[in-house]
């Protein structure tokens, strides 16, 4: 057993378990924990979570776009019952902003009664209450 291994083990305790899970015993991790969260947070050359390091020192580097999913009922302390899961992070909303010009022209546009609220949010490309907004002068100033 490396040093490296050796320090990670003696944070982890499966002998003060006394979850009943179908899995079989967890190990749970008695050593630091992450300021977000539960997680176990153990350091090899950087902070890591000790599931994850656990997972990648035993079966190699997670592919990207992979998480590990908890399989145990014995919480996120636990740092052995864990699977890879296909993740796909969701694109950042892009906030859109009216420029004045845009704002003076919908309300143009509103107050001659050639378009709706709706139409005009689409033609701008922003959403409904944004546009709503706009022209009611909440947000945006022309």
């Amino acid at each position: 057993m490396t040093p490296v291994e050796s320090r990670f083990w003696s944070q982890a305790d499966d002998s003060a378990n006394e979850t009943h899970d179908p899995m079989g015993l967890c190990i749970l991790w008695r050593g630091k924990r992450h300021t977000a969260g539960a997680y176990g947070l153990f350091r090899d050359g950087g902070p890591r979570l000790a599931h994850v390091w656990l997972y990648e020192h035993v079966h190699g580097k997670l592919p990207p776009q992979t998480r590990l999913k908890r399989r145990c009922l014995g919480g996120p302390t636990c740092v052995i019952h864990w699977a890879p899961e296909r993740w796909v992070a969701k694109p950042a909303k892009r906030r859109t902003r009216l420029r004045p010009e845009q704002v003076r022209e919908a309300r143009a546009l509103r107050a001659s009664g050639a378009m709706t609220t709706r139409e005009l949010a689409r033609r701008f490309r922003v959403s409904e209450s944004t546009m709503s907004r706009a022209l009611r002068g909440l947000s945006h100033r022309a």
